[in-house]
């Protein structure tokens, strides 16, 4: 069941983000929707953000050029009606890495910093759709962060543009790996499309470029019919339900289980225990007192 009680329809109200990335502060007014764009790098998140706020490479969100681990850093980008947060995500390799505290400080803003999200657009590129990466930054974001009280859409990236004449056929024939990974949202709106969001800055061929033009112009469509018609004024904020910890313990296991480090796993009994030992007790008796106390 959903619980309803944690859906608000007010306003989200306005407030001051401040960018880590280019040391600034976002001022984004009240009233926009917020929309929570996740997904791992190079499947072309960023692309779809500049394409949906009109901007491009040298104004708009930046193009991961390297495979990072996981940073958590979040950025918002706003239309007339929207703002998108460019949310980095879990990918499969960790080479470049931020460091552990930094990316914990960044979660932890993360946490603190949002204050609710009216729906999500998960970004996978079309060959990426059944790997394992994708469905643990669904498990991460839309089920574990947003508890799936939202409409989500999934915008499938990097189909050639011989192929799109095809593209609603080619999405039905995947309607049973779609379902096998478990993409269905419980709210009963979950959504997919393809798109096409090649910046057009970098066609110099003019003939491909007016071919690009109309495929994200008809990218542009699908995307704006889908919130439009399966977004309301209720948002979900998952602080509404649970304290700031609960969420990064939740948030923080599911990144320690993807990375195999479950010794760095967070429960309550572990600090429990850990404090008992620093005001004097010995590990035996902590654990003992710990595991009487938590059932974990």
């Amino acid at each position: 069941m959903l619980g309803n009680n944690s859906i608000k329809s007010k306003t989200i109200p306005g407030f001051s983000y401040y960018n880590t990335r280019t040391a600034t502060t976002i001022d984004i007014p009240a009233g926009k929707k917020h929309i929570l764009v996740f997904g791992q790098s190079r499947q072309g998140k960023s692309s779809i953000i500049n394409m949906m706020t009109g901007k491009d490479r040298s104004t708009g969100a930046e193009i991961s050029p390297n495979v990072i681990g996981c940073t958590f850093s979040t950025e918002p980008w706003l239309n007339e009606e929207y703002c998108f947060w460019d949310t980095a995500g879990l990918n499969e390799q960790d080479e470049g890495c931020v460091s552990n505290k930094q990316s914990t400080k960044a979660l932890i803003q993360f946490i603190r910093q949002s204050r609710g999200f009216h729906a999500a657009i998960m970004v996978v590129s079309w060959n990426n759709v059944n790997s394992s990466v994708t469905k643990q930054n669904w498990d991460l974001f839309y089920d574990c962060f947003l508890d799936q009280r939202v409409p989500i859409i999934i915008c499938i990236t990097g189909r050639g543009i011989e192929s799109c004449d095809e593209d609603q056929a080619w999405l039905n024939q995947q309607q049973n790996t779609f379902n096998s990974l478990g993409f269905e949202s419980k709210t009963g709106k979950g959504f997919k499309c393809v798109v096409y969001s090649k910046d057009l800055s970098e066609i110099s061929n003019r003939n491909m470029r007016t071919i690009y033009e109309e495929l994200r112009v008809r990218s542009i469509g699908y995307i704006n019919t889908l919130l439009e018609n399966n977004t309301t004024d209720e948002f979900y904020n998952p602080l509404d339900e649970m304290s700031w910890f609960e969420l990064f313990k939740k948030l923080w296991n599911t990144i320690m289980k993807f990375f195999k480090l479950n010794i760095m796993m967070v429960t309550v009994r572990k600090a429990f225990k850990d404090l008992l030992i620093r005001i004097g007790f010995k590990n035996d008796d902590a654990e003992e007192i710990s595991k009487e106390t938590y059932f974990e």
